[in-house]
């Protein structure tokens, strides 16, 4: 026998033996759908492979992400794991300034925070309907809030510092 005769059969062997990988292969997986693309995170990036929007899983829910040139985030679309969406507003350092968001129980709210991440205002509705609208300091404590009073009697103003009140 000639050396390529052997080598033949030596890989053909190997590939025939049973238990090899080769022998028990079945060709290759079924392709997905073409309709369907499933993954557990999609990043948009621009023509130079920069990115620019994320979609993804993340802590249970799932999120939009809009960045901006330097790759922070700017705006962000979420839904929490127990299925209340939120939108979140960031700065250009990455800061959250604003967020929108709803809750299952019917509670509602609209959030400012300042360029530290501290609490300025918050308005928001109870299940009930009922709304509120609190302001914070620079500390983020609150200063006053402003909360619906009995059908037919004017709202109230609640100061928390002696200045505020006149």
């Amino acid at each position: 026998m000639n050396r390529a005769t052997c080598k033949f059969l030596l890989v053909m062997l190997v590939l025939l033996t049973p238990g090899c990988g080769a022998a028990n292969w079945t060709g290759p997986p079924p392709l997905p759908s073409p309709d369907t693309v499933e993954a557990r995170k999609f990043v948009l990036v621009d023509a130079a492979g920069n990115p620019l929007a994320e979609l993804g899983a993340a802590h249970g829910g799932s999120g939009l992400v809009l960045l901006d040139s330097a790759g922070k985030p700017r705006a962000a679309m979420v839904l929490t794991s127990a299925g209340e969406p939120a939108i979140k507003l960031y700065d250009a350092a990455g800061v959250v300034r604003a967020v929108l968001m709803v809750g299952n129980d019917g509670r509602s709210g609209l959030a400012l925070y300042d360029s530290t991440g501290k609490d300025r205002a918050a308005l928001a509705t109870a299940a009930d309907g009922t709304a509120n609208l609190v302001l914070f300091d620079h500390n983020g404590q609150a200063l006053a809030a402003l909360r619906p009073a009995p059908v037919g009697k004017a709202a109230g103003y609640s100061p928390k510092r002696p200045e505020n009140t006149r």
